[in-house]
């Protein structure tokens, strides 16, 4: 099965989806081709616990059951330096969205039912092919033929 997962590396982000029987190794070997930074350059961490590249993902607690598309592990990058030591893990935090800022509404749109006045019914009745031409209203009342009308028994 696939597992879904996170690499961090101080602010950058590798998503994936491997299968969770694969070997740490080959996770690194995907990195690489990636970033361009050989496996022997890199170490890995979950739950700042160094992974065993002998090991499988599964092995290591990171099965599909975990890691599944809505709710992704994370896994910690750190490179090798010059001086042969790895970079301390650094992991910063996504930024999030900022949020929406408020939008006015449109007035015509939000008129106070009570006032008949401002209504977009009222103001403009759109025709057909969407004219936009402003058009009586009629009263709601029957013009009367001059005909009396017959009434009906039930």
């Amino acid at each position: 099965m696939n597992a879904y997962f996170v690499i961090q590396r101080k602010m950058q982000y590798i998503l994936t989806d491997v299968i969770d029987n694969l070997l740490i190794r080959d996770l690194k070997c995907i990195i690489e081709s990636i970033l361009n930074v050989s496996p022997e350059n890199q170490q890995l961490y979950y739950k700042k616990k160094i992974l065993d590249e002998t090991r499988t993902l599964s092995a290591c607690g990171l099965s599909h059951y975990i890691a599944n598309a809505h709710h992704p592990a994370y896994i910690g990058l750190a490179f090798k330096m010059e001086n042969g030591e790895f970079e301390k893990l650094e992991l910063t935090p996504y930024p999030m969205q900022p949020e929406m800022p408020f939008t006015k509404k449109i007035p015509q749109l939000c008129a106070d039912p009570k006032d008949e006045s401002h209504t977009v019914s009222d103001d403009l009745i759109v025709g057909p092919c969407g004219s936009g031409k402003p058009k009586k209203k009629s009263s709601g009342k029957k013009k009367s033929s001059g005909k009396p009308r017959r009434k009906t028994s039930h």
